[in-house]
């Protein structure tokens, strides 16, 4: 989302007689969000493969038809700590 919003202010940036200060320092945002966004990803990806259990549930979410590595993350993320009572 952040980086979206960093784009779309960009683009209007770019698109009106906006300084040119202001939209280096909107490019600068985006490149540090895209990097940022990349390392916690990387986080996740090495903790999920370094737990045998995480490892093992990733990969049964991932034999679902559709589901790839983010969708099947974004599951274990919500459905993980098994606190449900009820499906409803």
């Amino acid at each position: 989302e952040d980086v979206q919003r960093t784009v779309n202010r960009l683009e209007k940036a770019n698109s009106t007689s906006t300084p040119q200060e202001v939209i280096r320092s909107l490019e600068r945002m985006k490149s540090w969000l895209n990097e940022e966004l990349a390392r916690i990803e990387k986080l996740i990806t090495d903790h999920t493969d370094n737990d045998p259990g995480l490892k093992a549930d990733l990969d049964l979410l991932k034999s679902i038809k559709g589901v790839k590595d983010q969708v099947g993350r974004e599951m274990l993320a919500l459905l993980k700590d098994g606190t449900f009572k009820s499906a409803s």
